[in-house]
């Protein structure tokens, strides 16, 4: 992958209805995680309809955006009781349950690598429902004029493409997006399907780092070996 064109974002999703998705269900109570997958965002920013008879990582190979996980900014939720099964069928007048959804206006952030230096969209579909939630620039001229409307702006930082370094990375990444991560000296585990996010000290191999900004991209995602 040639560099000249790659371009990195500072990205905040904001939900325009409710949000959800299961992450967690006890007792016919579901919760929603306040990180988001990068998997999901993903197949939303690439706006990929992923094949269910392929792996996640085939679904997304040859995509143009790569995504961190989002990390919540300012997120409220509420939980309904409600029947996920019809109620015309037997089951559905038992399968009343708890569910947790995330609130109009709630927002997450996160961070963008484009490939090919185009920029994200503004509107994507995701959650449960697949859902209309907004997209805008989270740079820091945007945060100080809380502006939704300039348009995007690339992170004006000299990225380190480099094929390994040291780094400890306290933002939580997903491991399987990396060719190699060794020597691990520090490891916290953020359970969630599909996959565990860590934040992680070690040698990353084959990575793009923003330095002074704790982001951390692998270079050539989807990687072989983990996407088959």
């Amino acid at each position: 992958m040639g560099h000249s064109n790659i371009k990195f974002y500072k990205a905040i999703l904001t939900a325009n209805s409710h949000l959800y998705f299961y992450s967690t269900e006890f007792l016919k109570t579901t919760t929603v995680d306040r990180i988001l997958h990068n998997w999901a965002l993903m197949f939303a920013v690439n706006e990929i309809k992923g094949n269910p008879n392929k792996k996640h990582l085939e679904n997304l190979q040859d995509i143009n955006f790569y995504c961190t996980p989002a990390l919540p900014r300012n997120v409220t939720s509420n939980s309904y009781l409600l029947n996920p099964v019809p109620e015309d069928t037997g089951a559905g007048k038992l399968s009343l349950m708890r569910v947790e959804r995330f609130l109009p206006g709630s927002e997450f952030d996160f961070f963008i690598m484009s490939k090919n230096g185009e920029h994200p969209p503004n509107i994507i579909s995701y959650g449960k429902k697949m859902s209309h939630h907004s997209l805008r620039c989270g740079c820091v001229n945007c945060e100080k004029t809380n502006s939704s409307n300039g348009g995007w702006h690339e992170i004006n930082i000299n990225a380190i493409a480099t094929e390994r370094i040291h780094a400890r990375i306290e933002r939580f990444i997903n491991p399987l997006d990396f060719q190699k991560i060794e020597n691990v000296t520090y490891a916290k585990k953020h359970p969630m399907k599909p996959s565990p996010l860590y934040s992680l000290e070690g040698d990353f191999h084959d990575v793009i780092i923003l330095p002074q900004m704790d982001i951390i991209f692998p270079q050539h995602f989807p990687y072989e070996q983990w996407a088959k």
